[in-house]
Order: C-alpha cells, then sequence, then structure tokens
C-alpha cells in the first residue's frame, strides 16, 4: 500500500487518509517515508521525494513544504527521512540533505522563516555528513544525530547551532558507518545499529564516551 492509512481497531479497517490531497500537493507522489504525531496532536508526514506535509488536526488543514535551494529557511531536502520532537516542543526534521528543525510556537501556517538547519561543515564544527537518516532524544535531552557516511553527532545544547561530541570511531569499529536506529536502555547507555545494503552488521553501545561493538 502506498499512500497513508488511518487503522480502526474497533472495526478492524484501513481507510484511505489525506492521500488525494497528497497526491496532488506533490505530484503525484505518495510515497511516504515516515509520520509523526506531535504533542499538540498534528501529523507530520515524510515523503521520499515530496518534501514534508503538516496536518493541522485542529483545522483539518495540510500544510506542504519543499526544499527551495535559493531560501536557506526552507526544509533542507526533500527527501525526509525520520521526524521527532524534543523536549522543548521543537520539531526535527531528517533529511538527504541536513537536518532542520521547527522551533516551538513558530507560525506553520504562513510566512518566511519557518526551518532553520544544521549542515555539513567541517570547518564550523557542522554535523559531519548532510545524509541524516535517524535522530534519537536521550534522557539528558541530548540529541543524537546519525546517518550514512558520518559520525555520531550529539547535540547537547539545542538552542545554539553547534555540536559537542563526535565519535568518530564508529568507521573503523563498524564494517558500516550508515546508522539506521538508535536508543537508550535503563543504564543510559545509547544502543546504535548500523545497516549496510543488504544486512545488519551488529548492533554497538555507546557508554561513558566508550564505545563498545557487539556482533550479532
Amino acid at each position: 500500500m502506498d499512500g497513508l492509512y488511518q487503522f480502526d481497531p474497533l472495526k478492524k479497517l484501513f481507510t484511505r487518509y489525506l492521500n488525494d490531497l497528497i497526491i496532488k500537493e506533490s505530484s503525484g507522489s505518495s510515497i511516504i517515508r515516515c509520520t509523526f504525531i506531535d504533542s499538540e496532536n498534528n501529523i507530520w508526514i515524510g515523503t521520499e521525494f515530496g518534501g514534508l506535509f503538516y496536518y493541522d488536526t485542529a483545522n483539518k488543514k495540510l500544510y506542504h513544504y519543499i526544499h527551495n535551494p535559493t531560501d536557506p529557511h526552507s526544509l533542507s531536502y526533500n527527501q525526509v527521512n525520520n521526524i521527532m520532537e524534543d523536549n522543548n516542543g521543537y520539531i526535527w526534521i531528517s533529511t538527504n540533505g541536513g537536518l532542520s528543525y521547527v522551533k516551538r510556537g513558530t507560525n506553520l501556517r504562513q510566512g518566511p522563516d519557518i526551518f532553520n538547519s544544521l549542515n555539513q561543515d567541517p570547518k564550523y564544527n557542522g554535523l559531519s555528513t548532510n545524509n541524516i537518516t535517524t535522530t534519537y532524544l536521550d534522557k539528558n535531552n541530548r540529541l543524537w544525530v546519525g546517518g550514512r557516511f558520518g559520525d555520531i553527532d550529539i547535540i547537547d545544547n539545542q538552542d545554539k547551532q553547534f555540536l559537542s561530541y563526535k565519535f568518530t570511531d564508529i568507521e573503523s569499529s563498524f564494517s558500516s558507518n550508515n546508522m539506521t536506529a538508535m536508543v537508550e536502555d535503563g543504564d543510559g547507555n545509547i544502543w546504535l545499529v548500523p545497516m549496510g545494503v543488504e544486512f545488519i552488521f551488529g548492533i554497538g553501545k555507546i557508554t561513558n564516551t566508550k564505545y563498545i561493538k557487539i556482533t550479532i
């Protein structure tokens, strides 16, 4: 099934949801890569190449955002891989062209300057890659950023555009540094899942800034 569907657990039925609007706005493409419901019960929809959709559930209106190379405050890229919200109400959007975020209280219905972005920039301590596949918020409100062909980047102050720590041994410890998932256990260890073209290479964890590889 392509597009977006809503499941009714009582009737045990799937219903097409917003598909016609999404197809109309994204020039016929309805390939959806990720969805997210924020703390205000609004729906965020990331597509393969059609940009980002935001559905205002209170007003029942759908808004569409795409990358504009001449606008630094547009979406970073039209392929969206992951969407999440931090404890400050910021929405973080992982794309193949960098990490975009929307500050809490931003008017999403109109006007410029909706998005801010973090990008790969070795000279100014930026992201280690623009191809962002996943993000994870730990219990200390630090944002872990994983992608393809880069390090694990950590943003420890989300109001500032700088990254504090990098674990540069990921590439040498794994056969792949394509991070697909991250999660924190009860002891505060961060578990990483890298993936190659066809299979998972193993898992690993970071504890007290030490990296440990675990083969599976």
